[in-house]
């Protein structure tokens, strides 16, 4: 049985993660930051690992990953509109 509590706290979690949450002064320089760090990071990994799969599997993730962490500033420290 489904305790109601965790169902609440659950449906509040996806009302957060499938919100808007506007960029502010607070977030804005971490998103920032976060797209040049990974964009140097893709650089590298454009300059030193040979073209094929593991190549373009590698940049995909970096892109995955910048998403997640983009996502994780916007929920977490970016009101809910």
């Amino acid at each position: 049985m489904t305790n109601p509590n965790s169902r609440q706290a659950l449906h509040e979690r996806i009302h957060n993660d499938f919100g808007y949450h506007k960029a502010n002064e607070a977030t804005i320089p971490l998103h920032e930051e976060a797209r040049t760090l990974f964009a140097n990071l893709a650089h590298w990994v454009a300059d030193y690992v040979p073209e094929g799969r593991d190549q373009s599997l590698c940049i995909t993730e970096l892109e995955m990953a910048l998403m997640r962490a983009n996502k994780g500033i916007a929920t977490n420290l970016a009101p809910l509109e």
